[in-house]
């Protein structure tokens, strides 16, 4: 691929143009390699089925795929105000440390955990989440943001509480 610039000039007393031409075949297909790179992490970050999330440094949830508004029942437009640093509820779950963690620069797994959404499909029911923070730093190794991926474990959950359930009416009624 070849770029040109003209540019009007006069020559021995005549008026001519000068052109320039200049090979950028190489940035290009740099380009070409960067959209492809960005078209291939935006299908990887939409289609997985887990849920997933990027946090911005002042908790605010920037992108989500459909795994997360599955698990949710919400979509990022409908979050409003929202600001993961400032909720409650990730405070009494004990989640903050694991996100202090990951904002510090650490991956890390989440236990277990129960959260009930404010609003969405799923408002005021547990889902019942695990899953990994992990840092994305910039070029000079700052995080820029956290990417939140979480399974969702609710039936895993309620089938062990169930299983908990008959082995205590069992034991009881052995003894």
């Amino acid at each position: 691929a070849v770029e040109a610039v003209a540019a009007p000039l006069t020559w021995k007393g005549e008026p001519a143009i000068q052109v320039i031409l200049r090979d950028v075949t190489a940035r290009k297909h740099a380009e070409e390699a960067r959209t492809l790179s960005e078209a291939r992490f935006s299908r990887l970050f939409d289609q997985s089925p887990l849920a997933t999330q990027m946090v911005s440094r002042d908790g605010r949830i920037t992108r989500t795929n459909a795994g997360w508004e599955k698990l949710w029942g919400v979509r990022l437009e409908q979050l409003g105000d929202y600001n993961m640093l400032q909720d409650k509820q990730l405070v009494e779950n004990g989640i903050m440390p694991f996100l202090e963690r990951a904002f510090a620069g650490e991956p890390v797994s989440l236990p277990p955990n129960p959260y009930a959404p404010d609003r969405g499909q799923y408002a005021g029911q547990v889902r019942w989440v695990r899953g990994v923070i992990y840092p994305v730093k910039d070029a000079q190794d700052r995080v820029e943001e956290i990417v939140l991926i979480q399974e969702d474990i609710t039936e895993q959950r309620r089938t062990h509480e169930q299983l908990e359930a008959s082995e205590g009416q069992l034991r009881r009624s052995e003894s």
